[in-house]
This record gives structure tokens, C-alpha cells and sequence, in this order.
């Protein structure tokens, strides 16, 4: 444990750095050098990468979208059982939203006064709400949604398929 006249190793670290006289001028030349090897490579891979991400976060969130659709279409039992889960479900996010931003402000603001359980309520509900109510209007709309889910799908996997990495 660290003493009241002793500093943690980071911020001692970070005086080090800041007041060494070259060492600055040294960072900056090991970040150019670095840059200026790899230019092409890091170009390339932040062309990629960030555009590939969202395609497959896209693609998987159209599928799964899919077939819930087709799992609960034309059976209300599994409706009722959804939306029951999605309630809990959201009281539960809410609750557990509520302890992190709790023990978030008596860290970092050593009360637990002026907390905004307000607003950690109304924007975990709203998402929920909202994402619920987008799902039953595309079963209130079935035909026209799985039509619509399964060209982003298609369009998604043939963007993936031609984007592929050669092994």
C-alpha cells in the first residue's frame, strides 16, 4: 500500500514523461517512425475494419430480427410469453442501470445524492419500449417486413461475401 509521501507508480510515470527533456521528442519520433512504415497497412485496415463491423453487426441483427418474426408470427401465446419477458426484462435492465449509476456517483462524487434515477428510467424504458413497439409493428406488417429483412440480409451477406479477406 502506498504511503501519504509516496506517489502511485502511474502518476510518477506521467511527471517522468512530462518533465524527462527529450522524452516527448522521443515519443513523437517512434510514432511517426511507426506511421510512416505502416501508412499503408493502418490505412487499409481503418478502411476496412470500422466499414466490415457494421455490415456484420447489421447483417446479425437483421437475422435475428427475422426470426423472431417468424416465431412469434401468427401464435399469440409466444407473444404474450415475449412481451411478458420483454417487461421483466426492462425492469430488470432499469434496476441494474440504478446500482451502476449509484456506485458510479459514490465513487467518483462520494454521495449518493442528486442521482438521475429519472433519467436512467426513462431512457432504458424508452429503448425497450421502443424497440418492442418496432417489432410488433413489423408483425402487424409481416409480409412487407420479411420481405424488406431479407433483402438487407442478402445485400449484407453478398457485401461480406465479396469483402472477404483472401486466406
Amino acid at each position: 500500500m502506498l504511503s501519504a509521501t509516496t506517489m502511485h507508480p502511474i502518476a510518477a510515470t506521467h511527471d517522468w514523461i512530462v518533465a524527462h527533456p527529450i522524452a516527448v521528442m522521443f515519443i513523437l519520433f517512434v510514432a511517426s517512425t511507426v506511421i510512416s512504415l505502416y501508412g499503408n497497412s493502418i490505412r487499409n485496415f481503418l478502411r476496412v475494419w470500422p466499414l466490415r463491423t457494421h455490415r456484420v453487426i447489421n447483417h446479425n441483427a437483421n437475422l435475428k430480427r427475422l426470426q423472431t418474426l417468424e416465431y412469434l408470427h401468427n401464435n399469440p401465446y409466444r407473444l404474450v410469453l415475449f412481451l411478458s419477458i420483454t417487461l421483466l426484462g426492462s425492469v430488470r435492465s432499469i434496476v441494474w442501470w440504478c446500482i451502476l449509476i449509484t456506485v458510479f456517483y459514490v465513487v467518483v462524487f462520494h454521495t449518493p445524492s442528486s442521482i438521475p434515477f429519472w433519467g436512467v428510467v426513462g431512457g432504458v424504458g424508452f429503448s425497450i419500449l421502443q424497440q418492442t413497439l418496432y417489432l410488433l409493428d413489423d408483425l402487424l406488417h409481416f409480409d412487407e417486413s420479411t420481405v424488406r429483412l431479407r433483402k438487407a440480409i442478402a445485400k449484407d451477406e453478398a457485401k461480406l461475401a465479396l469483402k472477404r479477406p483472401s486466406d
